[in-house]
């Protein structure tokens, strides 16, 4: 089990340039708190991979661009789980008589995947224009998800006072969210279930070169106390959700250590490049 797991992980979480983020660090397990935010499995020309979502209706998923299209191609196949733990025991040790390969077991409704369409930003371009990246993207599920409250769009500019990132800690918590990576020690294995985690984090700017406004940078650090959790790999498209509300600040986007220390970034969801690429499938 375990070293499947590892294996599985390993497929899962090579994504893009720039260390694209992954699961919660220093953080816990979500025990049901967001049962609106789900894991993506889709496929790319270079493998499997798996990412984090917030579902803003039954069937749109708010993610990350880089979660929907490298090199120019769209994903080929999509998949997204809802349950708090993916069971990784089915899909690893699936009858290979019945699914002969992971997309067969994944198509398969009767195994908790849906199967689902993605869309990235028509102007996404594997990070190119950075800082202003469009790592936004939207998974469209072919089957609905009844639920009784769901991830919310911010209003646009609703997070411009935290331009300079001034005020109490405190004042700049949010609460990120994803599956993936609890924690990575150098060459040891990080850890053996795939779930969902929460964790709080501090924002700690959004003007720099590597914001400019268009990103923000959060600490990924425990700081004795002081700093708060922080993403890791399986977490990119997850949210940063604002001062105990469903309402998506931001989107986990990338990280630039390969170890998922000291800062993360995420791409802000209250400005015109997302609003007004997301609100259109929310009204169709």
């Amino acid at each position: 089990m375990r070293k499947s797991y590892i294996w599985l992980v390993a497929a899962l979480t090579a994504l893009v340039v720039a260390v694209p983020a992954i699961a919660i660090t220093n953080g816990q397990p979500d025990n049901g708190e967001h049962p609106f935010v789900g894991t993506i499995l889709f496929r790319q020309t270079d493998g499997l991979f798996s990412c984090s979502g917030t579902l803003l209706s039954s069937t749109v998923m708010l993610t990350a661009g880089h979660c929907t299209e490298s090199g120019g191609q769209t994903n080929s196949a999509t998949w997204v789980w809802m349950d708090e733990v993916v069971d990784v025991d089915a899909l690893v040790n699936r009858d290979r008589t019945k699914y002969p390969t992971i997309d067969d077991f994944l198509n398969d409704p009767a195994n908790g995947w849906i199967r689902a369409t993605a869309i990235p930003h028509p102007e996404y371009a594997d990070f190119a224009g950075f800082p202003n990246t469009h790592d936004v993207g939207v998974v469209l599920l072919s089957t609905g998800v009844s639920l009784g409250e769901y991830g919310e769009l911010p209003e646009l500019g609703q997070f411009d006072f935290l331009d300079r990132a001034k005020g109490k800690p405190e004042d700049r918590r949010f609460e990120v969210v994803g599956y993936g990576v609890q924690r990575i020690v150098p060459k040891k294995d990080a850890q053996d279930d795939w779930r969902r985690y929460k964790g709080d984090t501090t924002l700690s700017g959004s003007k720099s070169s590597l914001t400019d406004g268009y990103n923000f940078k959060f600490t990924n650090s425990p700081g004795n106390g002081t700093g708060g959790s922080g993403t890791c790999f399986g977490d990119s498209g997850g949210p940063a959700f604002w001062d105990e509300t469903n309402i998506v600040a931001a989107i986990t986007s990338f990280g630039i250590t390969p170890h998922c220390t000291g800062v993360d970034f995420s791409y802000r969801a209250d400005i015109a490049e997302t609003l007004d690429f997301v609100t259109p499938f929310l009204s169709s």
